[in-house]
């Protein structure tokens, strides 16, 4: 079949889904160059619902392809994606019918980002590598706020080491999400997907054992991951939890790939992340939440409970309702990467576990609100940088996280120029004790 679509967006008729399709046709209007004669699609299925999401974002039918398709249809979803160079999945949660998307356009030849920020799903998708290869393609899970500016985030900053002629050995990225006056809420899709994976760790560890990859070696001392919280007085002065969300294994997972594909001759860094809080108050709400999805989540009584009131058990972190526009409007977010490392060039094959880093670079990510802002900038962008590549080699074809894809690519200044910035904040020699 003819591909007669260059970008598809399936899912439009999501919550998130629809800020995507309103973000691409924004993009449009503006005449950026990127998308100055491409043909896009949305997709859904229901017709009534897509012909909702283009009037809510004031898309006129003739700009765009309207694809009516059940992700669960297969026949249906084979002949959809066909029809597309670059698919866009807002489908979630991806647990469910992201490795049938995958696999469909993996069959047909089309490339493949999504919204995903589910470990699991990443590792199963893992497994299409080659097939990926073999058709030519390149998919990218994990390309919105999960996990577009940890990842990259992580390879900014070790780029500024060696711009240096210094290599960065560890990094800990401080997630700061700022609210405005009206408050904020996490999307409900983003709960559900954290509520399954919870439910479902012991799988994920035994995929990844089956995975068989090699440890990434450690440069440096062993970057400690501070369990419980405590106050960052240094950085951000905010108290600081583990956070436990997709973040830090695709980043480690992007490191992995490189090493193996030797696409980066960079060694790789130790990375932990944390979230910040700005009170006690609410660490204690934040403990609560996380006591409450680790012990519910792991029988289905539980999870129903979960997922029947997640204002609740979130203390209102995640409700079923949508933030509203002027909350979205208000939010912001800032990712803090302080790295440490050395005053010397260092290859991968050089790494001395032993050595005492003496430089430390702190490196800042930052952007509009993250779930309805910055996932459909990062995942469009995404997809272009797949279109505008498509035969430079500067892409990998098979499954790839972020980093691992575009790490060759001028992703990050195309980020940048739509209002997610990247930072050196500050930088000094480290004293070594």
């Amino acid at each position: 079949m003819a591909k007669d679509i260059d970008v598809l967006i399936l899912g439009a008729t999501g919550f998130t889904g629809k800020y995507v399709a309103k973000a691409f046709h924004e993009l449009v209007q503006s005449k950026d160059a990127r998308v100055q004669g491409l043909r896009w699609g949305v997709g859904g299925r229901s017709l009534s619902k897509l012909q909702e999401t283009l009037s809510w974002a004031a898309i006129t039918s003739s700009e765009v392809e309207v694809v009516v398709v059940d992700v669960g249809d297969a026949a249906a979803l084979s002949v959809a994606v066909a029809r597309a160079v670059v698919v866009v999945n807002c489908v979630g949660p991806f647990r469910f019918s992201g490795v049938d998307v995958v696999a469909a356009c993996i069959a047909a030849n089309t490339s493949y980002v999504d919204i995903a920020g589910e470990p699991e799903f990443v590792e199963r998708i893992l497994t299409l590598s080659q097939k990926a290869k073999d058709a030519k393609v390149t998919v990218v899970p994990c390309c919105g706020f999960d996990s577009i500016p940890a990842d990259l985030g992580n390879l900014f900053v070790k780029d500024q080491f060696r711009k240096r002629g210094f290599t960065a050995a560890t990094c800990e990225v401080y997630i700061d999400i700022e609210e405005g006056p009206s408050g904020t809420s996490g999307n409900f899709a983003t709960y559900e997907s954290a509520v399954y994976s919870l439910a479902n760790t012991s799988t994920l560890r035994k995929m990844r054992k089956d995975a068989n990859r090699p440890p990434l070696p450690l440069l440096g001392r062993k970057l400690p991951l501070y369990g419980s919280a405590r106050f960052e007085k240094l950085f951000t002065k905010k108290w600081c939890v583990p956070f436990f969300g997709a973040d830090a294994s695709i980043v480690r997972l992007s490191q992995q790939l490189q090493l193996a594909s030797s696409t980066s001759s960079l060694p790789p860094t130790q990375f932990n992340a944390y979230f910040s809080l700005k009170s006690f108050a609410q660490v204690l709400r934040f403990s609560f939440f996380g006591f409450s999805m680790f012990y519910l989540s792991s029988s289905s009584f539980g999870r129903n409970l979960l997922l029947k009131y997640p204002g609740f058990f979130s203390m209102g972190l995640f409700k079923k309702t949508p933030p509203t526009p002027k909350q979205i409007a208000e939010t912001t977010f800032t990712e803090t990467f302080v790295a440490n490392g050395f005053k010397r060039a260092v290859t991968a094959a050089e790494v001395d576990a032993k050595a005492v880093p003496d430089y430390e670079i702190i490196a800042q990510v930052h952007g509009p609100e993250g779930g309805y802002v910055t996932t459909p900038i990062a995942v469009i962008c995404s997809a272009l940088q797949i279109l505008k590549n498509l035969n430079t080699g500067l892409i990998p074809h098979g499954v790839l996280t972020p980093a691992a894809a575009f790490g060759n690519t001028d992703l990050i200044r195309d980020l940048e120029n739509s209002g997610i910035t990247f930072s050196v904040h500050s930088e000094r020699d480290l004293v070594k004790v």
